[in-house]
């Protein structure tokens, strides 16, 4: 088992809007047209993704973007600083990019916050600066972004070019997990089990996997199956194992095939009925009803 981190493509995130199935998108276009900074921004979206009537049209969803946000829209500053970052409908443009993520943190948008942690922690677009990063992070964590809080505590538990500190790490793992962060959670699970900057103590292992597992992430699934079948941390219980194990391996986890294999092979043919009879109903559930 290990702590897992999070796939960020090209350090960018962008807030989406809702669906955009009923838009009327010429009345969009004549308010954005009369300055409407709302209709600009979601025109923008729309041009962006191609959706509510419109082709795709990255150029033409910049020019909304910047119409939106030099009157002000925090969600069009973080949106236009991805697509100058990534040469979307414009030319690549770094410092314009970091510049509109600034100007939307400023506002308190916590995504852009953390935009901005990814790019001083990566080094890549800017120079490499770990505290800088942790101090946007934190930022995106104030502003109710578990990722803020994810990826601080990530650096300190990996010591990212900062000094690895397993406390700092395990506080902002929690703070995460408050807000809702199975990741962050199963992190906890993690260090409680390998005893990594804590004292090992796998029924607390066991608290935060079976969190997360309900929670919907693979990982904690895979693990709290493990448990089960090998009476780490709770009894053993072979029918939960395999209802557990069965849900990772209903979202691909790794290794869910093979265990999932070793733990149908542990149930007699009645059992394994029952076993399969609960994971369809856990899954059905949404996690919600998984008792054998």
């Amino acid at each position: 088992m290990k702590n897992v981190g999070k796939f960020i493509l090209a350090n960018l995130m962008i807030c989406s809007l809702a669906s955009a199935q009923s838009v009327d998108i010429d009345e969009i276009k004549a308010e954005a047209e009369a300055g409407d900074v709302d209709a600009q921004y979601m025109l923008a979206v729309l041009y962006d993704d191609g959706d509510g009537g419109v082709s795709e049209d990255d150029t033409r969803s910049v020019y909304w973007l910047e119409k939106a946000a030099a009157q002000g829209s925090m969600l069009a500053q973080n949106h236009l600083g991805v697509m100058y970052i990534n040469g979307e409908g414009t030319g690549v443009n770094v410092a314009k990019g970091l510049e509109m993520y600034e100007k939307a943190a400023e506002q308190g948008h916590g995504v852009a916050a953390a935009n901005l942690g990814y790019v001083y922690r990566k080094g890549d677009l800017a120079p490499q600066d770990s505290e800088r990063a942790i101090r946007y992070f934190m930022r995106a964590g104030e502003l109710e972004n578990s990722d803020g809080y994810f990826e601080a505590a990530y650096t300190y538990d990996l010591g990212m070019g900062v000094k690895e500190d397993n406390d700092k790490a395990l506080e902002l793992y929690e703070l995460a997990g408050e807000l809702g962060d199975m990741t962050a959670i199963y992190n906890i699970g993690v260090m409680y089990d390998e005893g990594d900057g804590v004292k090992q103590n796998h029924k607390k292992a066991h608290k935060y996997f079976m969190e997360a597992a309900e929670g919907g992430l693979g990982d904690a699934q895979l693990n709290v199956g493990y448990q089960y079948m090998n009476g780490e941390g709770v009894g053993k219980d072979y029918v939960r194992a395999y209802i557990w194990t069965a849900m990772a391996e209903a979202q691909g986890t790794e290794n869910s095939e093979r265990n999932l294999e070793i733990a149908e092979g542990l149930l007699s043919d009645r059992k394994l009925w029952k076993a399969q009879a609960a994971a369809e109903r856990c899954l059905e559930s949404g996690y919600e009803d998984c008792k054998p």
